[in-house]
C-alpha cells in the first residue's frame, strides 16, 4: 500500500475515526465513547487483515484494539495496512511496555486499555494535529523507597496488578516462573512492602 497523507479536518468538521477491534463488546464501548465525545465513527473492522485502501478515504485517525494483543508478526501487517495514518492502539499496559519499541516505526500512538475515555479522545485529537507521532507509555515508573524498578520489574507488577499469576505473567514475558518470582521480591523490596497485595495497593496509589 503506498503512502498517504491523511486529510486535514476542517475546524468545524468532526473527527472521523476508523475502529479496528475483534471484540463486539469493547468496539460498542468505543463508539460509544467517541460519539459522546462528537468523534464521528466512519468504519468498524473486525480484523486489520480487512483493512484496505478505500476503508481509509476520509478517515483522519486509525484506532486499533487487538484483544488478544499484539506480536512481532503483527507490527509489519499494521504499518503495510495503514501506512500513512495516523494511529492509535489500544493494549494492555504489559503488552503495551513490551513492544513500544516495534510500534514506533509504525507511528502509533499507544494506551493501555485502561486509559479513560477522554485519554482516548485526547490521543486522537493530539494525532490528528501532531506531525510527530510516537509511541507512549502514559503510566510512570513506580517508585518505592529502595528505588525505581527496572522495566522488568516494572512489567512484573504491571500483570500482576491485572490479576496474573506467576505462571501467567511468566509466559505473557517470555521467562521463566523463577525469574518472576525473583522480579516480585525484588518489587517488594524496593517498594518496602511484604507481600503481593501490598504492592498491587502501592501501585495503584502511584498511579
Amino acid at each position: 500500500m503506498s503512502s498517504r497523507t491523511p486529510p486535514q479536518p476542517a475546524d468545524d468538521a468532526p473527527l472521523r475515526v476508523l475502529v479496528v477491534c475483534d471484540s463486539q463488546v469493547l468496539v460498542a464501548g468505543l463508539t460509544a465513547t467517541l460519539r459522546s465525545e462528537k468523534v464521528a465513527v466512519a468504519g468498524i473492522i473486525r480484523d486489520l487483515d480487512g483493512v484496505s485502501t478505500s476503508h481509509l478515504d476520509g478517515v483522519d485517525v486509525v484506532l486499533i484494539a487487538p484483544t488478544n494483543g499484539i506480536d512481532a508478526a503483527i507490527v509489519p501487517l499494521l504499518r503495510h495496512r495503514v501506512d500513512g495514518a495516523p494511529v492509535i492502539v489500544l493494549l494492555a499496559d504489559v503488552v503495551l511496555r513490551i513492544h513500544t519499541e516495534a510500534l514506533k516505526c509504525v507511528k502509533a500512538s499507544c494506551l493501555p486499555l485502561t486509559a479513560s475515555p477522554h485519554e482516548i479522545v485526547e490521543a486522537i485529537r493530539a494525532a490528528v494535529n501532531s506531525d510527530g507521532f510516537g509511541a507512549a507509555v502514559t503510566k510512570e515508573v513506580v517508585r518505592g523507597v529502595g528505588g525505581t524498578l527496572t522495566p522488568r520489574e516494572q512489567e512484573s507488577l504491571d500483570a500482576v496488578a491485572q490479576g496474573m499469576t506467576n505462571n501467567m505473567v511468566a509466559a505473557e514475558l517470555g521467562v521463566t516462573v523463577e525469574t518472576v518470582k525473583s522480579h516480585m521480591t525484588s518489587v517488594y523490596r524496593k517498594l518496602g512492602v511484604k507481600n503481593r497485595a501490598a504492592a498491587v495497593a502501592a501501585y495503584l496509589e502511584a498511579r
